[in-house]
């Protein structure tokens, strides 16, 4: 591989990414720019669509404007009037604050290399020196030189499974291009399950159900959602923050469980639920021994006991899989019946810090304050 071939394709790239990004923006509709002093500005700059790489999946629809080559604010969708059948496709606020990481102190603005760092691997690149060594700077040319040499190198020596890809699958998360570029080379090694895409693409496959969810019109005829950690108003994929509203104006009740009184919280829900942070599977836990012990088919139907029979294995001593221990079943590991301890609310909520009522109310749905009308 040579260095013109990485800047050929690296140039192709940039005008994929360019085109990607001016689809669809059309009727910008800004107001006439104004100056500090309250005049018309007689340099009212250009409004230029920019990407997002804010890793939410979504990819929002920003723009910049640009003065003299400097961008000096940024923007959203305004090309047509906001309804909730066309809702305006907004960045989020993350993906509107772009500019303070453009011009931020610590961005590195070109290509530098390890001081005694050299081509060709092994004591050459003075491992040792990691997180000690100085900095130097180097030229494009030299940067783009020591990449392509190196990628040859490694896959000269290990063969395409020397190299790693990391950040998701290439062709759905933002590794796109350099992904294109190693499968022009023979392909290399991926990661599955990075990132969220466990919890965004399998989570409703356990559960049962396609990973294209109902349409957003339905949401509306929910009588509660839960937000579980949650907060779409700082980032998000799509629109969930209008369509969340249309839920809200239609009276369904929001649940937010969250570290944190987020601003979404704030904005949508009834009830907040707090929580320590990463203590999520003690309060699930807790919630599926009132399920478990709660549950009467005949009076008090907490659990689809069809569903489980058809469609799971693990949850109960009669449906373990082949060669595994009856004892490890979940009913069992909830219920404490081996090891003794119940995973009761009260045991949760030493735990994740949420009261065990709170827990209790949660999983039984007697949430009767928040029962819509």
């Amino acid at each position: 591989m040579s260095r013109r071939s990485l800047l050929k394709w690296a140039g192709l790239a940039t005008v994929g990414s360019a085109a990607l990004g001016a689809t669809g923006c059309v009727g910008f509709n800004e107001k006439t720019p104004i100056s500090d002093t309250g005049d018309v500005d007689e340099n009212p700059g250009e409004w230029i669509p920019c990407s997002c790489w804010v890793d939410c999946g979504s990819k929002g629809f920003n723009k910049a404007l640009v003065k003299n080559g400097e961008v000096v604010r940024l923007g959203t969708d305004k090309s047509h009037e906001d309804s909730p059948d066309c809702p305006q496709l907004r960045g989020c606020a993350r993906g509107r604050s772009l500019r303070g990481m453009i011009f931020g102190a610590d961005r590195i603005k070109y290509p530098m290399k390890r001081k005694n760092w050299q081509p060709g691997g092994g004591e050459a690149a003075h491992g040792e020196l990691r997180g000690r060594d100085e900095w130097e700077r180097i030229s494009w040319d030299e940067a783009l030189d020591l990449i392509a040499g190196e990628i040859e190198r490694i896959l000269d020596t290990y063969g395409n499974e020397g190299i790693l890809l990391p950040g998701g699958v290439p062709q759905r998360m933002g590794d796109v291009e350099i992904g294109r570029l190693m499968y022009i080379k023979g392909g290399c090694l991926e990661q599955t399950g990075a990132v969220s895409s466990g919890a965004w693409t399998e989570m409703a496959k356990l559960i049962g159900m396609p990973e294209e969810q109902n349409d957003r019109m339905d949401m509306r005829s929910s009588d509660v959602i839960v937000l579980w950690a949650s907060n779409p108003a700082w980032s998000r994929a799509g629109l969930p923050n209008y369509q969340y509203l249309q839920c809200r104006d239609a009276g369904v009740k929001f649940i937010c469980v969250d570290p944190f009184y987020t601003p979404t919280a704030r904005a949508l829900t009834d009830d907040y639920i707090p929580i320590r942070p990463g203590t999520d599977s003690a309060m699930l836990l807790g919630m599926a021994y009132v399920l478990i012990s709660q549950d009467d088919p005949s009076t008090n139907p907490l659990i689809d006991w069809d569903f489980l029979e058809r469609c799971t294995i693990g949850f109960d001593a009669d449906h373990m899989p082949e060669g595994a221990d009856p004892k490890d079943n979940y009913k069992d590991y909830v219920l404490g019946t081996y090891d003794g301890v119940p995973k009761t609310p009260e045991w949760a909520s030493e735990i994740c810090g949420t009261p065990a009522k709170d827990i209790e109310l949660l999983a039984s749905g007697e949430n009767s304050h928040l029962k819509s009308n």
